[in-house]
């Protein structure tokens, strides 16, 4: 009795074994040739994960922010973001900068360099630096924002705290990517991305990475009216756009309509359906939701799909966020827009 218990086991675990190999030949066969096919085991070992590979490949390129003032020293997150003939830049939050008499930062190998401040942008609460590193330096690999869905796991993680030698990681999932307010006293919608993975002071300026390792964010303390249990991000996307303006500039130039969109090609189709919207219409951008007392009000409708701004065409919201960083506040803008199926011109001084 005892012996055919045990070959029944035998038998029993010969037979998981193989299936466990045809099924990962099976997986990596399927994603062969796909570059941006991503397979992660949910559990590597007794004692890892698939977040532990996540943060083996970023683990370099997120840093910590030391800013003191005469009567504080505060520790906040950042995110190596770009590297240009041996200069670094450093995306954090703006809290980490304003105000502060000096600011460090400390790379994950314990290095502290004194970082320069490039910029800030208000409307986003981001801030740049600047730091000279004697020794090899890798920023994180961006993402595409744009390509990020509801459901998608995330890892938001923070830079080694000073007083435990540890990073602040944290895993969750996208609740919802799309546009808001950061204050009451702003009318630009940022782009940023919903989560309930845990935000909290030491991990904002840290970054919000995919399940393949890459930079989709950069996690912001919670803007107005949003749930308090959830966790927020800047999308790369808009931080790329925000870099740019700041080393350009040292500062963000952007006009704004006050208005929230969505990409058409974005729709699913019994939404075009319901919305009016022609089902093979995949260019431009549909206005959800205006502000009250914005210079959009009265002027742009809810249901409005914008093709156009001074006369280059907009795909989708990437495209849309760009033509409105190249103009200032106070500018004319020309909108090309499709209102009840019909075309229309309009112009709008940004604000």
């Amino acid at each position: 009795m005892i012996l055919a218990l045990v070959i029944a086991l035998l038998a029993w675990n010969i037979w998981l074994t193989q299936r466990y190999s045809t099924l990962s030949q099976a997986t990596a066969s399927s994603a062969e040739g796909t570059e941006s096919a991503v397979v992660v085991q949910s559990t590597l070992t007794d004692y890892t994960t698939g977040i532990t590979s996540v943060m083996d490949k970023a683990r370099e390129g997120i840093v910590t922010v030391v800013s003191q003032s005469q009567d504080s020293l505060k520790t906040y997150s950042g995110v190596v973001f770009r590297k240009e003939e041996g200069v670094t830049y450093v995306f954090t939050v703006m809290d980490a900068l304003s105000g502060m008499d000096s600011v460090s930062v400390m790379f994950d190998s314990g290095a502290s360099i004194e970082g320069e401040i490039v910029g800030v942008d208000e409307d986003t609460g981001l801030g740049l630096l600047r730091v000279e590193p004697i020794f090899d330096v890798a920023p994180l690999v961006q993402g595409d924002s744009s390509l990020l869905g509801q459901g998608e796991y995330i890892v938001a993680a923070g830079g080694r705290r000073p007083s435990t030698g540890t990073a602040f990681i944290s895993f969750g999932i996208v609740s919802r990517p799309g546009m808001r307010r950061l204050t009451l006293l702003t009318n630009w919608f940022a782009e940023i991305i919903e989560t309930d993975a845990v935000a909290c002071g030491e991990n904002y300026g840290g970054p919000l990475l995919d399940i393949g390792g890459k930079l989709m964010g950069i996690v912001i303390p919670r803007p107005v009216n949003t749930q308090d249990r959830m966790g927020y991000a800047i999308s790369v996307n808009e931080m790329a756009l925000v870099c740019d303006e700041l080393l350009e500039n040292g500062t963000v130039a952007k006009g704004s309509l006050g208005v929230v969109y969505r990409s058409v090609a974005d729709l699913e189709l019994y939404e075009k359906n319901v919305l009016g919207v022609p089902l093979d219409m995949v260019e431009g951008v549909y206005v959800t939701h205006i502000l009250q007392e914005s210079v959009a009000e009265g002027r742009l409708l809810a249901g409005d799909i914008i093709a156009a701004v001074n006369g280059e065409q907009v795909l989708d919201v990437t495209g849309m966020r760009k033509a409105l960083y190249g103009c200032e506040k106070g500018f004319l803008a020309k909108l090309d827009i499709i209102r009840g199926g019909e075309p229309l011109e309009l112009e709008i001084t940004l604000e």
